[in-house]
């Protein structure tokens, strides 16, 4: 943390600022680099006291006419602070917070604080609703939501006649998962149509600390995007079954988002992914959606993640699986790396169930 001081400035001058110049970064992610200026579009700055009181709120956010979260040397003053030591935490989106919430539907919404209220008293809810007291349904894109607080020791010290430079680390919650399916057998019939995918948890409301809260209900995900592709012998992809030679081989494709993934034990509710045959019913696969994903630290292993670390870091994940018929013979588990030939680890239904 750097600090400049006024002790050294003429008496007939101006005060110097107190207080606190935030930079935010958002490299808490596989890349291991900045991608706040580029994710980013608007973000909120709570200012609590050494007891965890609010003090202040703060927001800054992209527009048509302006954007400063775009510029890498963005800097959020918070002046006029008294001397001491606070708090910082700070929850982000891709676009202004007030837009968000003006246009409906699924989306993140987080309480309204007043000062002096508790920071426990924030939370953070996924829902079209005013809470999470119901099971939800979700099937569209959600909008991003990051969750920041100082790197390093918790507290910040404000001094007399000082501006710090502290930074807020943000971490991504909000995840998208990519997946596919193919028959072995019958490698010219699998569409996307006759399958049900869902990913189930109870994960839609976060608490001041960014934990998932167990009050809430469960919530089942499904896919935001559906189609079929076809491939011929050469390699060749086509997204229309007409301009496919015959036996072409087919792929079902399926984009889903879901809130923050947690390792937890059958105990604690986690997360599946469950996929259904439409016509008979039958569950072609059930998988403990944070073991499988987790499979994909393998692609970093130099830089030694646990399980939860990769899981908060990754925000794209990929799933192929292969059927027999109705049911999975294996799946891959494929992470792609920049400039570099995809990473895939084969899991096969027999060693996981």
């Amino acid at each position: 943390m750097a600090a400049g001081s006024c002790s050294l400035m003429s008496d007939d001058l101006q005060p110097c600022p107190q207080g606190v110049g935030i930079q935010f970064v958002y490299n808490y992610n596989v890349e291991r680099a900045d991608m706040f200026p580029d994710h980013v579009g608007g973000v909120t700055l709570y200012v609590f006291d050494e007891e965890g009181r609010l003090v202040r709120t703060q927001t800054e956010s992209n527009s048509t006419t302006a954007q400063p979260l775009r510029d890498v040397n963005y800097r959020m003053p918070v002046t006029g602070l008294e001397q001491g030591r606070y708090r910082l935490m700070a929850l982000a989106n891709q676009r202004d917070y007030r837009e968000l919430q003006q246009r409906g539907g699924m989306r993140y919404s987080w309480t309204e604080l007043r000062e002096g209220e508790p920071r426990t008293s924030l939370s953070v809810h996924l829902s079209d609703k005013a809470d999470l007291s119901e099971p939800a349904e979700i099937t569209q894109m959600l909008d991003t939501l990051w969750y920041g607080t100082p790197e390093g020791e918790p507290l910040i010290e404000v001094k007399d006649g000082e501006m710090s430079d502290v930074v807020v680390s943000m971490i991504r919650d909000t995840k998208r998962l990519h997946l596919t399916l193919r028959q072995l057998v019958r490698r010219d019939n699998c569409a996307i149509e006759d399958y049900e995918i869902t990913i189930t948890d109870r994960n839609g409301i976060l608490r001041s600390d960014n934990s998932l809260d167990p009050a809430c209900q469960e919530i089942t995900y499904r896919p935001w995007a559906e189609w079929n592709t076809w491939m011929d012998s050469d390699g060749e992809i086509y997204y229309d079954r007409s301009d496919a030679p015959t036996g072409a081989d087919m792929t079902a494709h399926a984009d889903i988002d879901f809130n923050r993934l947690m390792k937890r034990s059958g105990d604690e509710h986690p997360a599946y992914l469950v996929i259904r045959e439409c016509s008979t019913g039958l569950e072609v696969a059930r998988l403990n959606l944070a073991s499988i994903l987790a499979e994909g630290r393998g692609a970093f292993e130099t830089e030694r993640y646990s399980e939860q670390e990769y899981l908060d870091r990754a925000y794209d994940y990929y799933l192929n699986f292969i059927l027999v018929n109705s049911q999975w013979e294996y799946v891959d588990v494929v992470v792609p790396r920049l400039h570099v030939t995809p990473w895939a680890v084969r899991k096969q239904r027999v060693l996981l169930e």
